[in-house]
C-alpha cells in the first residue's frame, strides 16, 4: 500500500460494485481489512497520525470502514479494558507477602498425591517432626464430603 496508485484503486467505483456483488462474510473481511491497513497507515512513524488523501475517497466509497472502526473501538473498551480492570480490583495482588520464612528461603512447599483418608491433622502430626509447618491443607470433594486423597 505504499505506491498511490495501488491504494487509489480501492476508491474507484469497480471496486464498490465489486464489493456488493460478493457474499457478505467476504464484504465484512475487505471492510475489516481496509480498517486495518488505516489503522497501520496511520500508527506509521514520520506520519504524524495522517493518511494519505486517497484514503478521503476510500472512506466516502466504503462507508462500512467507520462502523467497523466504531465497532472494534467499542468492543476494546467494554470488553477488554473493563475486563483487565476488574480482575485486577477483585483478585488478590500478584505479589503476594513473603511471610519471613519465605523471605529467608528457609521454607518448603510440596504436593502429596494418593494420601486416602488423612485429614490435615494426620499429615501435620506426621511431618511436623521435620520442622515447623506454617500451614496444611487438604482437597475435600465437595459432594461426597471426603478427603480427595
Amino acid at each position: 500500500f505504499d505506491a498511490d496508485e495501488l491504494l487509489s484503486l480501492y476508491g474507484e467505483e469497480s471496486m464498490r460494485e465489486a464489493f456488493d456483488a460478493a457474499a457478505p462474510a467476504s464484504q465484512g473481511h475487505f471492510v475489516t481489512m481496509l480498517s486495518r491497513v488505516a489503522f497501520i497507515e496511520a500508527a506509521r512513524p514520520g506520519s504524524g497520525r495522517c493518511l494519505r488523501a486517497p484514503w478521503q475517497g476510500i472512506f466516502q466509497l466504503f462507508p462500512e470502514i467507520s462502523l467497523v472502526r466504531a465497532l472494534f473501538t467499542h468492543i476494546r473498551r467494554r470488553c477488554w479494558e473493563d475486563c483487565r480492570d476488574r480482575s485486577r480490583s477483585r483478585s488478590r495482588s500478584r505479589d503476594r507477602k513473603k511471610t519471613k520464612s519465605e523471605a529467608n528461603g528457609d521454607s518448603q512447599r510440596f504436593f502429596l498425591k494418593n494420601t486416602g483418608d488423612l485429614d490435615d491433622w494426620k499429615i501435620q502430626s506426621h511431618f511436623k517432626r521435620y520442622g515447623e509447618i506454617l500451614s496444611c491443607n487438604v482437597l475435600m470433594d465437595k459432594r461426597k464430603k471426603q478427603y480427595r486423597g
